[in-house]
């Protein structure tokens, strides 16, 4: 059994931040454990859509890429260990157990615990489905990972329901793939440039009214303004909510806060648990730039 200081679950931009700050910290004595074989595993998709603010701006793989510049001595130290699935975490102890790559069980002390594993997308939530949930019904995240890793597509005539840049993100990788892609955005769609640009179909300010299919996806009915009417496609991906994954909230005992989408749990609770929660595992986060801003601020704040 191994023992550290500072044990960061989650290899995420939110992970990589709180190790980053603890080591301009002079802190020692820290592992990070990333279950997948690339830190920052969404960015690598994330390649379209710049983000901008203060003369800073960059897209999610470049922005990766910069951190990488980082992060590989980082690898190549042991302070950061890829391809490590943690799979239990006893608090009472301070444990976590995880497998090593090579199917090694690892049992791994530690005095305080960063959290900060991806969360995961739920086609509900703010955005309600109604009507039936036919096949070929994705999140966008799904089709995000779908179309960056994997040979298979979702289908050939892609409807995209939502107005964040993931969306958006998705409908160009698709359309460079061929597909025919409808966005349709229940706001505006800060976005809309890069969409046009891709011969992308955007219909901004729609009201869902309807998911339409038996056995597969059909359509969507939709309101724009005084007019209804149907966007056909033969698959559905919808830009839903990101949360902290039930199994995880259960393990750790912690709700997730509906009404301001975190999870439960303040600093002062945080630090007599010696749980820190960080990134999507605390609040959602789409701008990755801020995810980044906004977990060295904790850290700073709660370890400095």
């Amino acid at each position: 059994m191994t023992n550290y200081r500072y044990l960061i679950v989650g290899g995420g931009v939110a992970g990589i931040s709180a190790l980053h700050a603890l080591k301009d910290l002079k802190k020692d004595s820290l592992l990070l454990l990333e279950a997948r074989d690339e830190p920052m595993y969404t960015l690598t998709w994330m390649r379209h859509i710049p983000f901008g603010r203060d003369g800073y701006e960059s897209t999610g793989f470049d922005f990766r890429k910069s951190l990488m510049a980082r992060s590989s001595g980082l690898i190549e130290s042991g302070d950061i260990r890829l391809g490590t699935r943690v799979f239990n975490i006893d608090l009472s102890s301070r444990t976590v157990y995880a497998r090593s790559p090579e199917g090694e069980r690892l049992s791994i002390k530690y005095d305080i615990l960063i959290f900060a594993a991806g969360a995961t997308q739920i086609v509900y939530g703010e955005s309600l489905l109604p009507g039936v949930r036919p096949g070929r019904l994705f999140s966008v995240y799904q089709v995000g990972e779908m179309l960056a890793h994997y040979d298979f597509l979702p289908g050939r005539r892609l409807v995209l329901y939502g107005a964040s840049v993931y969306t958006a993100e998705t409908a160009i990788s698709a359309s460079r793939k061929g597909i025919k892609c409808t966005v349709v955005s229940p706001g505006d769609a800060s976005w809309k440039v890069y969409a046009r640009a891709e011969s992308i179909n955007l219909y901004e300010n729609c009201i869902l009214k309807q998911v339409l299919g038996d056995a597969s996806f059909s359509g969507l009915l939709v309101q724009q303004g005084s007019n209804e009417f149907c966007v056909r496609g033969d698959s559905l991906a919808v830009d839903g909510d990101y949360v902290l994954e039930h199994v995880w909230r259960e393990h750790l005992g912690v709700e997730w806060n509906l009404e301001e989408w975190r999870v439960d749990l303040r600093d002062e609770e945080m630090m007599e648990r010696k749980l820190i929660f960080l990134g999507d595992a605390r609040k959602p986060e789409v701008d990755f730039v801020k995810q980044y801003e906004q977990s060295q601020q904790v850290i700073r704040r709660l370890l400095g």
